[in-house]
C-alpha cells in the first residue's frame, strides 16, 4: 500500500535542534520502503511516499521524530487505479 506522509518542523530551528534532528535521520536512515522524499521550497517540511504492507513502520518513525517533526500520514492510490471506482460511483 502507498502512503503520504507530510512533514512539518515544529519548535525553534536553531542549529544546534536541527544538528539533533539530522543525527536521528542519519541514525536511522530512510523509512523501509521509502520511495520518494521532497521537501518544501518554504523549508518547513516535506513529503515522504513510501510503499509497505507494515505501516507500523510509519508509526515507528513518527514517534521517533515527534520532539521535532509533525507528522501526517495519509494512505493514497494511483489515479489510474481510483478511476474505474469512480466512474462506478457515477452509475
Amino acid at each position: 500500500m502507498l502512503f503520504v506522509t507530510r512533514y512539518s518542523v515544529t519548535g525553534d530551528r536553531s542549529k544546534e535542534r536541527v544538528a539533533e534532528l539530522m543525527a536521528v535521520f542519519g541514525e536511522r536512515g530512510e523509512i523501509p520502503g521509502t520511495v520518494a522524499h521532497y521537501t518544501a521550497l518554504d523549508g518547513r517540511g516535506g513529503f515522504v511516499i513510501i510503499e509497505t504492507d507494515a505501516p507500523e513502520t510509519l508509526y515507528d518513525a513518527t514517534l521517533a521524530y515527534q520532539p521535532w517533526l509533525e507528522m501526517e500520514t495519509v494512505p493514497i492510490m494511483k489515479v489510474e487505479d481510483a478511476v474505474p471506482a469512480i466512474i462506478a460511483s457515477l452509475e
